[in-house]
């Protein structure tokens, strides 16, 4: 009698049961992988404005003030008291390439010596965003001649910025909340 052998492969139950928990596995690693994507976007902003930041203090240590004009952008507050005119295209400053960002602004108050950068993201990247989505970092010298610094949401009333995607120094702080404590 001849035997009938078995010709090598998988079956159709083994197929449909790897490509479940194939689809499984990639439903649980995309989202995660897409939030790693989102927080790498905003330290690469955050470090761009960092290092923006490094200027102004720089300059404000070499000079005791803050500058007019960062990386190409001119402060509109200081220039309108100066009785400059400083066009909106002007006081952005000119950035890398981004997808999650929308723009970086500068900007600098010689009434009360403060200074603050801003950066605004786009709502496709961060649906969670309510109000304005945007980060903003403060600097302000008080009388004793100290230059503080601090990042966070502008306003109490604006938050609505992710905590979870916030440095963890920023997440509790309302910048013209502090900027205001802080002022001459």
């Amino acid at each position: 009698m001849k035997s009938l052998s078995r010709t090598q492969g998988f079956t159709l139950l083994e197929l449909m049961v790897v490509v479940s928990i194939v689809s499984v596995l990639a439903s649980v690693a995309l989202p995660t992988y897409q939030d790693y994507v989102k927080r790498a976007e905003l330290v690469e902003a955050v470090l761009f404005v960092d290092s923006a930041k490094d200027e102004v203090v720089i300059n404000h240590g070499v000079n005791g003030e803050f500058p007019l004009v960062v990386k190409g952008s001119r402060a509109w507050t200081a220039g309108r008291r100066m009785g400059i005119r400083v066009p909106l295209s002007q006081h952005r400053i000119r950035t890398p390439d981004s997808d999650m960002t929308d723009q970086y602004w500068y900007d600098f108050d010689p009434n009360s010596n403060m200074a603050w950068f801003a950066v605004r993201f786009r709502r496709e990247f961060i649906p969670d965003c309510s109000g304005a989505c945007a980060i903003h970092l403060g600097m302000i010298e008080t009388r004793d001649g100290q230059v503080h610094q601090f990042c966070g949401v502008w306003a109490r009333n604006w938050g609505g910025f992710p905590l979870e995607l916030m440095p963890a120094s920023c997440q509790e702080t309302c910048v013209s909340c502090k900027l205001s404590a802080l002022r001459r």
